[in-house]
């Protein structure tokens, strides 16, 4: 099947079409003479866009497979075919689509994937953080602060450092945004020699399709938006970490049938007056007991049981860069199986997650069966 707009392209001569693309700025044009015909819509748009840039690089490989071209002519030919291949990997990956995929990679029949489909997220919008204009400084930033945008492309990971005491004017979200972009995209892509990979014109192809963006609202509330690929992660971390000490201490019971209680605090400036930032309850509920509890009838209908807390201790405490901690220690249970039954529990707590991993005894397996709805009902609250 032939595309309506390729029919005047079959009958010129592969050396006029090759003359035309050595003319070239840009593989990339999205005001080809065709584009209006494909309609408005944004993927019919993309898609002819794309088609009519693989059309340019398809005639430079007829002229390259040609026995009469020189050494001399492949030459040039596979600097332009590079170029234009870069260029249209990059479209592929920042175009502006709907409903239509474009992915770039090798043609098979069928592929595996590794990774549950849908599972991943291209498209990452934060909170709100400026209001009004988009050119209106932002509230809260002082200008010297820093951090750095970790992208990792395939096995790869690059550092960009973002310093927004770079920026000239106001620090408006707008300004933040572009100052972000201008790093990412001075990273140039390069070639199996490390040259850098150019386009036509000689402007250098960015080597990562990364880039922010801002969203705003129904309010006019505008939010900073990470726009990447299938191809690439993108982390924020900070540029400059200080030092924090975190202790690690069990509770007493303040009353008889007060359970121990575990917390970790955090303490930050450590080289001077040291200040406590954070301080983290830790204490494990007892699911049975809970569970008792809630079908217990009380004189007040309204008065509803709270969960019941289970001891809980700390043994050691771990840190990683990110100031996120995992503790070891003991959560002692009445349990349905034993009352002397006491497993060990690992648990690792990031700022928005509480993982379990949780190693049972063999007498697990042959102790009478708990009820269904709390067999594995194990909760971690932090207080």
């Amino acid at each position: 099947m032939i595309p309506p707009w390729q029919l005047s392209q079959e009958s010129e001569s592969l050396d006029r079409r090759l003359n035309e693309v050595r003319r070239l700025t840009s593989f990339i044009d999205e005001q080809a003479p065709g584009v209006d015909s494909v309609g408005v819509g944004v993927d019919e748009r993309a898609s002819f866009v794309l088609f009519d840039a693989l059309k340019k690089l398809e005639t430079l490989a007829e002229v390259a497979a040609d026995e009469s071209t020189s050494p001399a002519n492949l030459a040039r030919l596979n600097e332009q075919f590079q170029a234009g291949l870069a260029e249209i990997t990059d479209y592929i990956g920042s175009a502006n689509t709907d409903k239509l995929t474009l992915l770039a990679g090798q043609r098979t029949s069928s592929t595996t994937s590794p990774i549950e489909i849908g599972t991943d997220q291209q498209t990452f919008t934060g909170q709100a953080v400026a209001l009004g204009s988009r050119d209106d400084p932002i509230e809260n930033l002082v200008g010297d602060e820093q951090f750095t945008v970790v992208i990792k492309r395939f096995d790869e990971s690059f550092t960009i450092d973002i310093n927004l005491a770079d920026i000239e004017g106001p620090l408006s979200i707008n300004a933040v945004v572009d100052h972000i972009n201008t790093q990412i995209t001075a990273v140039p892509a390069t070639d199996s020699n490390g040259d850098p990979i150019l386009r036509a014109n000689g402007d250098p192809i960015p080597k990562f399709t990364t880039r922010f963006g801002i969203k705003t609202d129904d309010n006019f509330d505008h939010a900073i938006e990470v726009r990447t690929s299938l191809f690439e992660e993108v982390r924020l971390v900070p540029a400059v970490s200080e030092p924090s000490l975190f202790v690690t201490t069990n509770r007493t019971a303040l009353r008889g049938d007060d359970p121990e209680q575990s917390r970790v605090t955090r303490f930050d400036d450590v080289a001077g007056a040291i200040v406590e930032a954070t301080r983290t309850e830790i204490v494990g509920i007892d699911g049975r007991a809970t569970r008792i509890a809630e079908l217990t009838p009380t004189e007040d209908e309204d008065d509803v049981a709270g969960p019941v807390a289970a001891a809980t201790t700390t043994a050691a405490v771990a840190v990683d860069s990110e100031g996120s901690f995992t503790r070891w220690g003991l959560l002692r249970a009445i349990l349905a199986i034993s009352r002397i039954w006491r497993p060990t529990v690992r648990m690792c707590f990031s700022p928005r997650s509480i993982h379990w991993a949780m190693w049972s005894s063999p007498a697990f397996w042959a102790a009478p069966p708990m009820p269904k709805p709390f067999r594995w009902r194990w909760i971690a609250r932090i207080m």
